[in-house]
């Protein structure tokens, strides 16, 4: 796509060209790994995009994955607009947002952004720790992502005790179930 395209704003508010606004990123190169940018003003992710994640939320949806993308030329796992504004605050979204592979690509951006569970590789004691105690990070986003990581245990009722300690060795081998089903009809 020529620099022209990418710069031109169509009359809808997204930038650039390509399917749900997606625009090339004017380096070849990133360091977020990121190859292009879903470019979309506040009034065209509110009338188009946001009513599929609205009716999900309030259905009961308990997570979602950001992707490896940018939105807006900013990476989504660390989009704060995206995920703390609108996803969390305004549709009330009470679940937790966590990466796709390679899709995190700073510990104190995607933590204090809205991500709630992050790469081990990244997330680790220790810099969780520091981040906290230099107060780049609260206690209290801390504690946000802690309740958003087991809100959905208990939203499904898995705290009741009567879970088995172990599972039966076929339990869930439902491909056995799906082949025998098929080799029926």
């Amino acid at each position: 796509m020529s620099s022209a395209n990418a710069s031109r704003s169509s009359s809808s508010g997204v930038s650039g060209m390509g399917s749900m606004g997606a625009s090339s990123s004017s380096s070849s190169s990133s360091s977020s790994g990121a190859s292009y940018s879903s470019n979309a003003d506040d009034k065209t992710l509110h009338e188009t995009y946001l009513w599929s994640f609205y009716e999900a939320v309030h259905s009961g949806l308990g997570a979602v994955m950001c992707a490896m993308t940018q939105v807006n030329n900013t990476l989504s796992c660390e989009y704060s607009s995206l995920l703390m504004k609108l996803l969390k605050t305004e549709l009330g979204f009470p679940g937790f947002v966590f990466p796709d592979t390679n899709a995190q690509q700073h510990t104190l951006a995607s933590a204090a952004n809205g991500l709630d569970y992050g790469s081990a590789s990244l997330w680790t004691t220790s810099t969780i720790e520091g981040h906290l105690k230099t107060i780049n990070l609260t206690k209290a986003r801390l504690n946000d992502m802690a309740i958003r990581n087991l809100i959905g245990y208990y939203h499904v009722n898995l705290d009741n005790g009567t879970q088995p300690s172990t599972a039966e060795e076929d339990a869930y081998n439902w491909n056995m179930v799906l082949l025998t089903s098929i080799s029926l009809v």
